[in-house]
């Protein structure tokens, strides 16, 4: 599946192209596996690609997937999704892909066509276990986001869980500013746990940590998944543009 065209001017501010594309699906598939990638010349000013499921579903159990929600996502580092065996996640007949592709400008005018890969179950095989989008803090970090000129800040997210949950990987997600990421759980104990912590984030580099089988960690319901994250608007920042800004 393709993205309409979209053609970045060379100077100017970043742009945001949500274009909305049919699947074509006339059955309902199960997905193993999904890459994305903007074209070979749009990579230079494609900072991620979102896209998300459209569908309407009732509600699977105890969890609303009305919508579809979060489907796969490109980054710098990050291309895709592999589910483990026996999980995947659906996808109905007639649905539609969502894509909220991020550009920037580098000094020339540039067209992308970005594009989604589906590897499918074998039709008549359903996997055991149904992937479900989780978002975990992001309104919560937006909404307190405010980083002073000249200062390193901290900034929190807490995600209760509503149901048991394996976490599958770990993928800090920040701009350049961004100078460490943690996630760590408070179990119902109240015993807490450092999960994952990467203290040299690149901007350049989104680095999807998966865990292997043996250690995913497998969470009860009732814990909290904490993230903290540090950004850094000083000049000591190589990437930093301008530590005199504030950012919001």
């Amino acid at each position: 599946m393709k993205s309409t065209p979209w053609t970045q001017p060379a100077q100017g501010q970043d742009q945001w192209w949500q274009p909305l594309v049919p699947t074509g699906l006339t059955e309902d598939k199960w997905v193993k596996g999904i890459e994305i990638r903007p074209s070979a010349k749009g990579r230079r000013v494609v900072h991620h690609v979102v896209t998300n499921l459209v569908q309407q579903e009732e509600k699977y159990g105890a969890v609303d997937v009305n919508g579809g929600g979060y489907f796969s996502e490109f980054a710098v580092g990050k291309i895709g999704d592999v589910f483990r065996e026996n999980t995947g996640k659906l996808m109905k007949a007639g649905s539609a892909i969502r894509f909220d592709i991020h550009y920037h400008s580098v000094g020339e005018a540039i067209t992308d066509q970005s594009e989604v890969a589906i590897w499918f179950y074998p039709k008549g095989e359903v996997p055991k276990y149904r992937v479900f989008p989780q978002a975990m803090g992001v309104q919560q970090s937006m909404a307190t986001m405010d980083i002073p000129p000249g200062k390193v800040t901290q900034h929190f997210a807490y995600v209760p869980l509503q149901h048991p949950a394996r976490l599958e990987n770990f993928q800090p997600h920040m701009h350049v500013r961004g100078k460490a990421m943690s996630m760590e759980v408070i179990y119902p104990d109240g015993r807490v746990e450092m999960l994952n912590h990467v203290d040299r984030f690149d901007f350049n580099w989104h680095v999807n940590y998966v865990y292997a089988d043996d250690v995913a960690p497998v969470l009860p319901r009732g814990a909290i998944i904490k993230l903290t994250a540090w950004h850094d608007n000083t000049a000591q920042n190589p990437a930093n543009p301008d530590p005199t800004q504030w950012v919001g």
